[in-house]
Formats: structure tokens, sequence, C-alpha cells
């Protein structure tokens, strides 16, 4: 009887808690789980980690990224965005003369984080003019949620800050319903696997904010592993331990 390699899902070489966590559901159904490059060669691959470590592995072992297009938040409907947001290259947004929020699209930039400028001057200048960005008005955001979405669907998702401080809590219905309507109005321009991130604003608005490829997958479109259930578990359980870390963090406060 011919032996089956099982397949591996490989990891960046920084390990966190958070690919701990993600690693959990794979192992449980057979899969392999390393950081090495050289011991996934030659074998089915499944990626979990960032566009750059993508990109070195990506002709090795035959992955693409799936990502959501550069212009994708600049056409969500604007009742959903409530905000100007446009796409433009870096040496335009240099000559802005206003105060504006500026980011790269998609993967991140060390020398260009998201942020808030007083005016285009304040860019950095050793990037290429070329390089896209986004470039919006400035918009406080009181509370900010994250939700993991997979064909079109969000499998599940929670706050996860306030105020710009890190404050996990489950997900309410509205905003659960406001990513909903944004899904509506999006999904069929979106990859398969993706965050979504909305954020309501002090008045108690919402927002589309924006999506994030999750990771890289194999030219055949398959999501980064191959059963929903795999990823709704590890999603899950991922939500379910942020939260009770921070119950655990509040009860030690106060017991102190």
């Amino acid at each position: 009887m011919e032996s089956r390699t099982p397949s591996v899902l490989l990891l960046s070489a920084a390990r966190t808690s958070t690919a701990e966590l993600i690693a959990r559901a794979p192992a449980w159904r057979g899969y392999d789980v390393t950081d090495r490059a050289a011991g996934a060669e030659g074998r089915k691959v499944h990626w979990y980690g960032g566009p750059r470590a993508a990109a070195r592995h990506a002709g090795p072992l035959g992955l693409g990224l799936f990502e959501p297009a550069d212009d994708w938040l600049t056409n969500l409907p604007r009742p959903l965005l409530r905000r100007r947001v446009r796409l433009t290259t870096l040496g335009e947004a240099r000559e802005l003369r206003e105060r504006a929020f500026v980011k790269p699209p998609s993967a991140k930039i060390d020398v260009l984080p998201a942020a808030v400028h007083e005016d285009g001057t304040r860019l950095p200048g050793g990037l290429d003019g070329s390089t896209p960005v986004l470039v919006s008005g400035v918009v406080e955001f009181a509370t900010e949620y994250r939700l993991f979405v997979l064909d079109g669907e969000a499998v599940t998702g929670s706050r996860y800050a306030v105020h710009g401080r890190l404050d996990p809590a489950p997900l309410d219905a509205e905003s659960r319903a406001f990513a909903r309507t944004v899904l509506d109005a999006t999904a069929s321009g979106l990859p398969s696997a993706v965050r979504l991130e909305v954020s309501r604003d002090p008045r108690g608005r919402l927002h589309g904010v924006r999506v994030v490829p999750r990771d890289p997958h194999p030219p055949t479109h398959r999501p980064y592993l191959p059963a929903r259930g795999i990823q709704q578990s590890a999603a899950a359980d991922l939500h379910e331990r942020h939260i009770e870390g921070r119950r655990r963090a509040r009860a030690r406060i106060r017991a102190a």
C-alpha cells in the first residue's frame, strides 16, 4: 500500500503565541507543522505568516498570495466608509499641504507606518515616489473590531481595541451586522480568506476600515487550510483565549 506524505503547515520563523494557537488545529488533523522551508519542499504546503516571508518562499514552494486590490477601500460605498479615501502614490502624497492619514494599502512598510501627518513634507523621503499609498481624512476611532472572513462569511471576530489600546471583548450584534453589510457590498471582489476590520467613532457610527490578506495559498486557490472546520476551530480558539487572558489579567489586578 502506497504511503501518503502528510501536508505541512509552514510557519514564519518568528514564533508567536498566535502562530502556536493556529498550528494546533492542523496538527490535530495529522498535518506536519514546521518553521523550516526546507522541510516543506516537494510537499503540499500551507503557509501562515506575513507577505515578505511569503515572497521568499513563493517560488520554491509554489505559493501565491491572495490579496484584495489596492483600491478596495476606495470603492466601498460612502455610507459604509463615512470618509473620503483615495489611492495615490507616495510622490503625490508628498505634495499634500493639509493634515491627512497615510498608509500603504496592504503590506506593512517599516519606514512608512500607518499614521497621521501634518502635511506631505513629513512623509519619509527614502522610498520610491511610485509606492502606492492610501490617503484619507483624519477620523478618530473609539472602538475597533476584527472579523475573520472565509468565502464571504464572517467565521469569528471580536472587539480588539478601545481608544487605541488592546481591550478584547466579544463582538456585539450591531458590529457583526455592519460587517455583514460591508461583505454583502464587497465580498465578490475579495479573496477567499481575509481579515475585515471595522471601527466605531466617538459618535457611535460604524466605519468600514480595511481588509487584510490572511495568508499566501497554493496557486490552486485552496484556502490556507483545506477544511472549513480547521479555520473555525483555530480562530474561535484564538478568540476565546484572548478574551480569557484579558479576564484573568483584570482579575489579578483586582486581587492586587
